[in-house]
């Protein structure tokens, strides 16, 4: 494991002997395998300014340790010491928190050493008295730091607090569209994100993963693993790439984009019923949000170089997700739809469902097969395959003949077709039946004139396709774009 790094801070000529022992006592008796400790004396010889690497040890310490005594130290260009500017640099940094400060007892200090006490007395401080007080101290210190990482630990990734995240990573769009989606009226947006979704620690120390993952304007800065791979292949595996994209958003603006995505790389068929034209997506969209946002909210994010893939196959859509079912959900329980349901991230599920693109746990599954069945498709498929979840859904395939559900009709007649195109129409989309001028007048016994009129008529409308055969522009077909295969 990495060693937390512990920067030791103090005047050297007061606390030479003391920095020494701290070393010495932190990696020997507190835990060598656990800190690394950082003094005056592993400055090097030679090479850089020691100024220089004193505030770049500082700004990647995880702890800093603070000597304040008798003596003040010198006062460099800034009007300051050595010693409270590495104080400054580490207590405005990512890990403020971690800052221990430990003042001599009965010191009588000049007017800069009371104003470094004064900034002292704003983080955790203890006096001591001796060499053996400070060890004591400092051992109790650190033993508090590595119970908090232990609770940490035991906190679900989506309710940690991540520290070096700051009110100014927040994108305030998305904060503002989550308030409306959430169907609240206008609220001040810090007390939003404190009080009502609860996102921000009250006590100023960071924003929960959850806060980042929704509302950061950047979340890949802090959480990397956030992003989803989509991708379009040309057959059935993943030989070939059309399109790829890495989508790095906070999480509504997310789902909306892989979305469009999918949409874009997915095809809307067209059947025709009585004089209605009917429009069927080739996967219906609900099921597959249902999909997108189930991976999104139960993956495992503490598998960190692991992401969300939705890649699109001639035959198939394929959504995977880091991290095993957490029992007691199994794959012989989902397939049963049996209502059992286990959840690793509460708050991603508890935001989703504030702006209703999560109903209740354990839900989405049924949803799925049964968004699936009402379109006349088979039920998705369920897979682990190692650390990772994944969902396959089958589409309707061109000219599918099977019953589904659709929302988007067209009556024909109100569009200003007459009885003939209505026809013809219906052979084309529903037979892939493909007419020249002639074969259409034969059919509906009508002149070439109006034949040509009629089927010119359904290609200025956009429902039909003109094209010709090796090039020969004297007789044309009428079809769909899907039959051109000349």
């Amino acid at each position: 494991m990495n060693k937390y790094k512990v920067f030791v801070s103090g005047n050297q000529s007061e606390f030479r002997k003391e920095k020494l022992e701290i070393k010495k006592f932190i990696e020997k008796e507190v835990g060598y395998e656990i800190f690394n400790v950082f003094i005056f004396e592993d400055v090097p010889a030679e090479g850089l300014d020691p100024k220089d690497i004193y505030l770049k040890e500082v700004e990647k310490s995880d702890i800093f340790i603070g000597l304040i005594g008798n003596i003040y130290g010198n006062i460099g260009d800034d009007g300051i010491s050595a010693s409270e500017k590495e104080f400054n640099v580490f207590r405005y940094g990512k890990n403020s928190k971690n800052t221990f400060m430990f003042i001599l007892d009965g010191i009588k200090g000049d007017k800069n050493s009371q104003r470094f006490i004064d900034k002292a007395h704003e983080v955790t401080y203890k006096k001591f008295k001796n060499i053996d007080d400070l060890l004591k101290e400092i051992k109790n210190s650190l033993s508090k730091f590595l119970l908090n990482i232990k609770k940490q630990y035991d906190i679900n990734f989506d309710e940690k607090i991540n520290n070096a995240f700051t009110v100014d990573d927040i994108d305030l769009n998305e904060v503002k569209y989550f308030i409306e989606k959430s169907g609240l009226d206008e609220i001040d947006f810090l007390d939003f994100l404190e009080n009502k979704v609860k996102v921000v620690d009250p006590n100023g120390d960071g924003i929960l993963n959850t806060g980042i993952l929704f509302f950061g304007e950047n979340p890949s800065k802090f959480i990397p693993q956030h992003e989803i791979k989509v991708a379009r292949f040309q057959g059935t595996d993943k030989v070939n790439i059309i399109d790829s994209e890495e989508m790095k958003f906070p999480f509504v603006k997310l789902v909306n984009e892989v979305e469009k995505f999918i949409k874009k790389h997915t095809n809307t068929y067209q059947r025709i019923e009585g004089f209605n034209r009917i429009d069927i997506q080739q996967y219906p969209m609900e099921a597959i949000r249902e999909g997108l946002i189930n991976a999104i909210a139960h993956r495992d994010y503490e598998m960190k170089y692991s992401s969300i893939s939705v890649f699109i196959f001639k035959n198939r859509i394929e959504i995977t997700s880091p991290g095993k079912l957490i029992p007691p959900v199994t794959i012989n329980s989902i397939q049963k739809n049996e209502s059992c349901y286990a959840h690793r991230n509460k708050k991603i599920c508890e935001l989703f469902h504030r702006i209703n693109l999560m109903e209740q746990y354990g839900t989405g599954i049924s949803k799925i097969q049964s968004i699936m069945k009402q379109n006349g498709l088979k039920k998705a498929k369920f897979k682990e395959e190692e650390q990772l979840f994944k969902i396959i859904f089958y589409g309707h395939e061109y000219n599918s003949k099977k019953v589904f559900k659709s929302k988007n009709t067209a009556n024909l007649k109100e569009l200003g077709l007459n009885s003939r195109q209505i026809k013809a129409l219906e052979l084309i989309l529903n037979d892939s039946k493909l007419f020249t001028t002639a074969e259409y007048g034969e059919y509906f016994n009508v002149s070439p004139r109006t034949a040509l009129r009629d089927l010119n008529k359904l290609v200025d409308e956009g429902f039909i396709f003109k094209y010709y055969s090796n090039g020969n522009k004297k007789n044309g077909f009428y079809g769909l774009k899907s039959n051109m295969n000349f």
